[in-house]
């Protein structure tokens, strides 16, 4: 099938963002044989235009080992694999740089937000600075590329096409299904979902500019990412394509039609690709993963060194918590909540509520369910929606309730109430972590966002990222902003915490599947 954008408005320079990485390298030569059929009808005689599309790589580098020995960085391998796949389809591929960027706008506030205490998420801010703002720019002006092609996992709903065909015949009766709008999935969940936010078709269209492109979750939820993409402006999608959205990375995925599907890493076979057989990167974005673990190569670069050791304290009783040499220390404050205390010797596993760095304490509690962990409220600043405006349910006017009642002299009284619009959606605070019903509601006078999710969830930290999404299983990504403060804990409040009704912290976290019970906030 040929892409809507191969078919509109002449010939076009496209760039793909080759990394040296599978998925990038099947997306190249997705590309590349979309062109030869485009190139192939154009021979026929079924196009008339005297042009071919053009294909480019781009290879970008953001992390520089100058400053650190540092044998572990896959920048130099990763160049080599992204050349050999150019060659292999013969294409012409340029090197770039952002390091400084990086520098700059993802990794310094990453290593200054922890230090504070915070948890930041570089991947949502690489996303939205980087691969969608200084790749994005250089593609289009250095390069002149008119499509920016990557390897992520989501997919783009152009809604500018909202209206028009999604499928049908091309200019040679063959078949030219349009696979990067997407009118038919969102009008299809919009007719079966009864709560269908129908709004969406035009939401941000009182900027009166085009409407932008929206974010969808890719058909592969164990792979997609959207919560990583949820931050960038969705007028920065516009000329990109994510040629993996309708994919599946493995085998046996529930999405999966049948199990003779052909997979990313299938395609990357049967092509032949040098990165076929290469493993996922982990770790940080652009980074890597680090046999010393995040905490040994963070501390290298705190701008001042702790020489004062954490302390240990038990929330339920406040006393140090002690070991076998006494009391327990940590000369580290890189903690995460919810993350498993390193006490030594201790007869039941002890876990982070959250770090004091003004008299040194790592507050702690005994059990991965401890109340002390779990909170259904929080608050996120400055949320990024991706078309620009409030979603319309929060744009509706406060509503105002007249309640009779007596007053403190027992005469008639009258107290007017406000009640402020409400999103009804979906949110996620981890990558991959299922999704759960949220209401968010919008204080206008703090820019602050109150976010109260359906069910407990596990270690909310400041500096975390939010998701918000609506639609049928999450369809459609709505934006993402930083948390800011959890609401209190059910340890905080005093409430029992129903282990039953708890919500996982991630797609992998079967912690919470154990027989029904009430844990007490005293335990």
């Amino acid at each position: 099938m040929i892409p809507f954008f191969l078919r509109q408005g002449g010939p076009k320079r496209i760039a793909v963002a080759l990394s040296g990485g599978v998925d990038s390298s099947v997306v190249a030569y997705l590309m590349q044989q979309h062109l030869l059929r485009y190139n192939r009808n154009r021979e026929d005689g079924s196009s008339h235009d005297a042009q071919q599309h053009e294909l480019i790589a781009v290879h970008m580098s953001n992390w520089t080992t100058s400053d650190e020995e540092d044998p572990f960085c896959t920048h130099e391998q990763d160049w080599k694999d992204a050349q050999a796949v150019a060659s292999c389809l013969h294409l012409p591929i340029h090197p770039t740089s952002f390091a400084a960027d990086y520098w700059t706008q993802v990794f310094e506030p990453f290593t200054e937000g922890v230090q504070a205490g915070s948890r930041p998420n570089p991947d949502v801010d690489c996303n939205r600075y980087i691969k969608f703002g200084a790749l994005r720019d250089y593609v289009h002006t250095t390069l002149k590329a008119d499509i920016l092609a990557t390897g992520h996992y989501a997919r783009l709903w152009d809604r500018s096409s909202a209206g028009s065909t999604t499928g049908g015949d091309d200019e040679n009766g063959s078949d030219c299904d349009i696979p990067y709008q997407y009118n038919s999935l969102v009008e299809q969940m919009l007719q079966e979902d009864t709560n269908a936010p129908h709004w969406i078709r035009s939401w941000g269209d009182s900027k009166g500019a085009t409407l932008s492109p929206l974010l969808l979750a890719a058909r592969d939820r164990s792979k997609c990412q959207s919560f990583f993409l949820s931050s960038v402006p969705g007028n920065a999608f516009r000329n990109v394509v994510f040629p993996l959205g309708d994919l599946l990375k493995k085998k046996n995925s529930p999405t999966s039609d049948s199990n003779s599907e052909l997979t990313v890493r299938d395609i990357a076979i049967a092509a032949e690709l040098p990165t076929a057989s290469k493993k996922d990167s982990m770790g940080i974005c652009f980074i890597g993963k680090r046999p010393g673990g995040f905490t040994e190569f963070i501390d290298q670069y705190f701008s001042t060194t702790e020489t004062q050791p954490y302390q240990f304290v038990d929330i339920d009783t406040g006393a140090i918590v002690e070991n076998e040499f006494g009391p327990s220390t940590s000369c580290h404050m890189v903690y995460t909540g919810g993350q498993r205390a390193k006490i030594s010797g201790a007869s039941k596993p002890w876990f982070v509520v959250q770090t004091n760095r003004d008299d040194h304490t790592i507050l702690v509690c005994q059990g991965t369910h401890h109340p002390a962990l779990y909170t259904d409220t929080f608050y996120v600043r400055d949320l990024s929606w991706m078309a620009g405006d409030l979603p319309n349910p929060l744009q509706q006017p406060s509503t105002i309730f007249h309640q009779q009642g007596l007053s403190s002299t027992n005469t008639a009284a009258i107290t007017t109430v406000t009640s402020p619009p409400v999103l009804h959606a979906q949110c996620r605070v981890r990558n991959l972590q299922p999704l759960v019903p949220c209401q968010v509601v919008y204080d206008a006078a703090a820019n602050v966002y109150e976010i109260k999710t359906q069910k407990p969830l596990r270690a909310i930290t400041p500096g975390q990222h939010c998701a918000i999404y609506v639609g049928t299983e999450g369809l459609v990504c709505l934006g993402g902003g930083t948390i800011v403060e959890r609401g209190p804990t059910y340890h905080e409040l005093n409430q029992e915490l129903d282990v039953s009704n708890l919500h996982p912290a991630g797609h992998n976290d079967l912690s919470v599947l154990v027989p029904k019970s009430k844990v007490s906030s005293h335990t």
